[in-house]
């Protein structure tokens, strides 16, 4: 079994024990009645800052538990992410829906639910536990499921990342990403699902379209960040790099300065 038929496996069965906790009108209604979360603004060259306590392909990358992460946000919105990017997949990420809460209560700042969803229902999770957007993987979803899942999106009043592993799925991401849908944001994903290692030269290889594109997985300098810019990338989405580091807060600074220096004058 592939790794995205593991993950969608996985997450079908946390999505059937929360259905039959909480049936998916009570959840939206929960949902609907929480404060409206942190609004989203794309701004010129961005970075997305991810917490995750491990990666499938580099192990661990923190054990300081929710109050380190929530520390760790604080250190990414210091140094200028835009976005604050949180794993709530548990089996091979180590996130978890608590992880959100703890991150959502610990800053004022748009939060970005990652993780491997299959079902609208989820999509009113996200915003029942306060984030301002959502994940979302072309290659997981049918065009019925996708479209669904971006309409409860909209109705949530949620961003979308709609992430792409090719240029078939980047050019259908595209389509959803019309003017009618400026919240959702198409997204590179340069790791290979079948060794699961980042290869960042692979931003190269994808024809990009008109609309914002961010480039996910592998920017870890402010050189990679430079060249993302030259790619005509909008911003990178950052995780183990920042999570291994001693200094992020500096390094989301390095890499926003670098991105935006590269950046042609409008």
């Amino acid at each position: 079994m592939s790794f995205l038929a593991t993950m969608a496996q996985q997450s079908e069965s946390r999505l059937q024990r929360a259905m039959s906790r909480e049936p998916l009108e009570e959840l939206t209604a929960r949902a609907l009645d929480r404060p409206t979360p942190p609004e989203y603004h794309p701004d010129g060259f961005e970075i997305w800052a991810e917490l995750k306590p491990r990666s499938p392909s580099e192990g661990t990358l923190g054990s300081g538990g929710h109050a380190w992460l929530v520390h760790r946000a604080l250190a990414y919105v210091r140094g200028g992410a835009s976005v604050l990017s949180v794993l709530t997949e548990p089996s091979v990420f180590g996130g978890s829906l608590d992880l959100l809460s703890r991150i959502v209560n610990g800053t004022d700042h748009p939060i970005l639910r990652k993780d491997f969803l299959v079902h609208p229902y989820q999509v009113w999770q996200t915003r029942a536990h306060g984030a301002a957007g959502v994940l979302l993987i072309a290659r997981m979803l049918p065009d019925g499921v996708l479209e669904s899942m971006v309409d409860a999106a909209d109705d949530a009043g949620l961003f979308v990342l709609l992430e792409a592993f090719d240029q078939a799925e980047l050019d259908r991401a595209t389509r959803f990403a019309s003017s009618t849908r400026p919240y959702l944001i198409p997204g590179v994903n340069c790791r290979n699902l079948a060794t699961l290692r980042v290869d960042l030269s692979r931003l190269a290889e994808f024809r990009l379209p008109a609309c914002r594109v961010m480039a996910e997985s592998g920017v870890q300098s402010a050189a990679d960040a430079a060249r993302a810019v030259a790619l005509g990338y909008h911003g990178a989405l950052v995780g183990s790099a920042l999570m291994r580091s001693s200094h992020p807060e500096d390094l989301v600074h390095e890499l926003l300065v670098s991105g935006r220096s590269a950046c042609l004058p409008a």
